[in-house]
């Protein structure tokens, strides 16, 4: 159980709320069973135009506090939670995400293990809601925790299983306004001179219905929109005091610039891909032949080949379920 002996909270659960009134009773749920028991949870609703709030409402939740505020993006109402946080940690968790019962015990069990860290962070999975009761009966006790750098191990790093002290976001300035991608550029940021911490251990589900995050976010982007996380890397590189880090910088950026060229490339946004492989070329990186050969396809036709790969996908899974 939680350590009720320590005055305030010791994690303030932040959750952003846009138009989640399908999952967000179910993701609140998921926090009212933690055996962690020292923690507020702030949901900030983000300009909601359905019934998300009266969902919210409906939920017995201690330590619950709900702040309005016209539509901003994540990135603004995180912000927003921050500032009224109490505790000395901050727990992120998404709308539509779910928690393990352990979440929050193993998140302080980290941070006893590693008090140099400013960000810790667990294992997750990715599944629909129908798949998250055989996840927990699955879970294995997962590697031990380690201290990690971000730049070489992001693809650990999720923000629904993440904790960051709040002295770390109040000296990082927090997270941008520009949503998609507000919160991978934090995380770079974070790690420039803090130091994490993460574990394999699920404790988190990655409610996914509708594809990836990075696929996601490059179909939010428009054609002349390049995702702010390059900007802080670039910075980064051009800074004497991160000398240290060039080869993790470099690898980290170009690993980045594949993804979302291939994310571009889904949504048919071709421009905006060339514009990643330009970048990529610029920085040294391999340019891959294929994506080479997808970005001078109209985007049209691209479209049509991503809309009838996707239904290929969705098919095979269906028939290995089978």
């Amino acid at each position: 159980m939680g350590n009720s002996s320590i005055k305030g909270p010791f994690f303030s659960v932040v959750i952003p709320l846009f138009n989640k009134s399908r999952y967000v009773r179910q993701t609140l749920e998921s926090i009212s069973t933690q055996k962690w028991l020292n923690y507020e949870v702030l949901v900030i609703d983000d300009g909601s135009t359905d019934n998300s709030v009266a969902e919210v409402y409906a939920v017995d939740i201690a330590g619950l506090r709900l702040f309005a505020q016209a539509n901003a993006g994540p990135g603004c109402a995180r912000n927003r939670g921050i500032a009224e946080a109490r505790g000395d940690w901050i727990a992120f968790l998404d709308a539509d995400d779910i928690w393990l019962s352990d979440h929050l015990e193993v998140l302080a069990s980290m941070i006893g293990a590693f008090p140099t860290a400013d960000v810790v962070c667990s294992g997750f999975v990715r599944a629909a809601r129908p798949g998250v009761r055989s996840i927990v009966a699955a879970r294995g006790v997962g590697s031990p925790a380690r201290q990690a750098d971000f730049f070489t191990d992001h693809q650990h790093v999720w923000t629904s299983t993440l904790a960051v002290r709040k002295s770390a976001l109040s000296s990082t300035g927090g997270f941008n306004a520009r949503w998609p991608g507000e919160d991978l550029e934090l995380w770079t940021r974070l790690a420039l001179d803090h130091t994490f911490a993460i574990r394999s251990y699920v404790t988190g589900i990655y409610v996914q219905e509708t594809g990836g995050a990075m696929d996601s976010q490059a179909g939010s982007f428009t054609e002349d929109v390049i995702a702010d996380v390059f900007q802080t890397i670039d910075r980064a590189l051009s800074n004497p005091r991160y000398r240290h880090r060039q080869d993790a910088l470099l690898n980290f950026r170009n690993s980045l610039l594949r993804a979302y060229t291939r994310a571009a490339l889904y949504h048919g946004k071709t421009r905006l891909a060339r514009t990643y492989l330009s970048l990529l070329h610029a920085g040294g990186g391999r340019l891959p032949a294929l994506y080479r050969l997808l970005s001078i396809i109209p985007p049209e036709a691209l479209r049509a080949v991503s809309k009838k790969y996707s239904s290929m996908k969705r098919a095979s899974k269906l028939l290995n379920l089978g």
